[in-house]
């Protein structure tokens, strides 16, 4: 048994042969010398002192004089005692006390063991526990993008626990090389709904045409969407945002479906039956018409659109959609997302006049540079929050990802007049950490869709407290590689005359806490109430 257990242990054993069965039973009584029994903190902070009280039984059989017990700890590098080692206690037979040993806990984190001895004489028993020291802020995967055109310095590296830390930098011509950021962004992402999973997968899928841009969790199996989606699907064929309802949202359904096609156009076995059900839902949204608001009326366009893109005979439900759009959104619907999403469905079906000015002012709208939202005042940002109902799955990230995807999958033409600056607005978000799942998978899509040839003309090097060294191993136009714990700058060396794109990711505990607090509009409250249920502000 353990090196705690005190109790009746019961042994059993039996015997089998062709003829009969037969057993025995017998019991035994286990007690060390001691019980002890100590409390400790589910988890402690690197840096926290606390106490752990030990309660010391004296079980020694048959004993009449009160002994004095000691009690020693060994402890790991990763904890010392704080102040005297804890002093003897003498104890009467059955008798018990507390003895408060106080620890501080060092910068290391994991589970730490700590051995308990109490012990008189010849007399002693031993106890072996664990701690665990975890850090005070969650895991954060951070992802930067930037284009770089002479030597550049980067030293706002964060200070991070080496324990499930990655660090890595790549550089190529080619913006694809944000795919290495998403991916690992993505592949971090811990939540379930249906839109959350579709996008997910969606880093594995585009992978597989860029190898050198690293590769996804699981390598792009989708086998495990496939079983969640067929749980959400209901008779329909539309997907629920988290089970099975008979009302669906209509964009994350869409979208759910855009992920499949996409997979079975990248030569992912789609299951027919997951796919058909789907369609038949998504016929049904082509033509409905309840929904007279922006919000619907662009998801029905999403729907009308992946008709049109696996090749039905949408024609009637594209001409309905535009009715209605001209009826009840005519001066908003040319620049939403419901405009690309027409101008992409009548590209599909050989409409070329009626596609091209809704692609050339959407090419138009991705090459603007609008004010970075860091610049933005208080009054600005309240319209902006305003227009951009991000409820409904659609902000200025997204929007742009939305363009740059559709307009480089379905109009050549105005994919080549698309600037640097709108592939350096897509990836703003990410400098700014604005990321969530929708965005960042549909950045993937647009990266995919116009990311163009890779090279690496570049190098890397990287300094620390000590020396320098290069960094780095270039494969299939990228220049990628980890970087040390302990750097305390990187260094960004394109050819001359070159322009790479740099990203750099990083993920793991941060050391440090803010400096400031970070609510970004939220507040948690927590209030110690007493017997009578009222707050209190002190405790005995």
């Amino acid at each position: 048994p353990p090196d705690h257990f005190n109790g009746e242990l019961r042994l059993v054993a039996v015997a089998v042969t062709p003829e009969r069965v037969g057993f025995r039973e017998g019991k035994t009584t286990i007690r060390g010398d001691f019980v002890l029994t100590p409390t400790i903190p589910t988890h402690v902070a690197p840096g926290d002192e606390f106490v752990v009280p030990v309660g010391i039984a004296n079980t020694i059989e048959g004993a009449t004089q009160p002994p004095n017990v000691a009690l020693a700890l060994t402890l790991p590098k990763s904890l010392t005692l704080v102040g005297d080692a804890p002093a003897a206690v003498t104890l009467k037979p059955g008798d018990e006390t507390v003895v408060n040993v106080r620890l501080k806990a060092s910068q290391a984190l994991g589970a730490v063991p700590i051995t308990l001895r109490a012990s008189s004489g010849r007399y002693a028993a031993q106890r072996r526990i664990e701690l665990s020291v975890r850090p005070l802020q969650p895991s954060q995967t951070t992802v930067t993008v930037q284009q770089v055109a002479r030597n550049t310095a980067i030293t706002d590296l964060r200070a991070m626990f080496d324990e499930r830390a990655s660090r890595r930098l790549a550089a190529s011509s080619s913006p694809l090389v944000a795919l290495t950021g998403l991916h690992a962004w993505l592949g971090d992402y811990r939540y379930t709904c249906t839109e959350q999973l579709a996008s997910q997968a969606l880093p594995g899928l585009v992978l597989r045409s860029h190898p050198a841009f690293g590769r996804a969790n699981g390598d792009g199996d989708l086998s495990g969407l496939f079983n969640t989606l067929r749980a959400r699907q209901n008779g329909d064929g539309g997907f629920g945002t988290w089970t099975s309802t008979p009302d669906v949202d209509p964009l994350v359904s869409a979208y759910a479906v855009l992920v499949l096609v996409e997979a079975r156009e990248r030569g992912e076995r789609v299951p027919g039956d997951l796919l058909d059900r789907a369609n038949q839902w998504l016929a049904q949204a082509a033509t409905d018409s309840s929904r007279n608001d922006l919000p619907g009326l662009r998801a029905r366009a999403v729907a009308v659109y992946l008709q049109v893109r696996q090749g039905e005979a949408a024609g009637n439900a594209l001409a309905a959609l535009v009715e209605q759009l001209e009826r009840d959104q005519p001066k908003a619907w040319r620049e939403d997302l419901a405009g690309l999403l027409v101008a992409a469905s009548y590209a599909g079906l050989q409409q070329t006049a009626a596609a091209a000015p809704l692609a050339r002012r959407h090419r138009e709208l991705a090459n603007e540079t609008p004010k970075p939202w860091s610049r933005l005042s208080a009054e600005e940002r309240d319209v902006l929050y305003q227009r951009w109902a991000y409820g409904d799955f659609y902000d200025p990230f997204g929007a742009q990802a939305w363009r740059l995807y559709l307009i480089g999958k379905h109009f050549p033409e105005q994919r080549r007049l698309l600037t640097a600056e709108a592939t350096a607005r897509l990836l703003a978000a990410v400098n700014e950490q604005g990321l969530n799942s929708l965005n960042s998978a549909l950045a993937v899509l647009a990266l995919d869709a116009v990311g163009g040839e890779a090279s690496a003309p570049v190098r890397f090097e990287q300094a620390w407290r000590g020396g320098t060294s290069a960094f780095g191993e270039q494969k299939d136009g990228v220049l990628a590689g980890p970087f040390r714990a302990d750097a305390t700058r990187l260094m960004v060396m394109p050819d001359a005359g070159k322009t790479v794109w740099v990203a750099r990711t990083e993920a793991g505990f941060d050391r440090a806490p803010p400096q400031a607090v970070q609510d970004r509009g939220l507040e948690v409250r927590r209030d110690f109430l007493d017997e009578s249920g009222k707050p209190t502000t002190t405790v005995e």
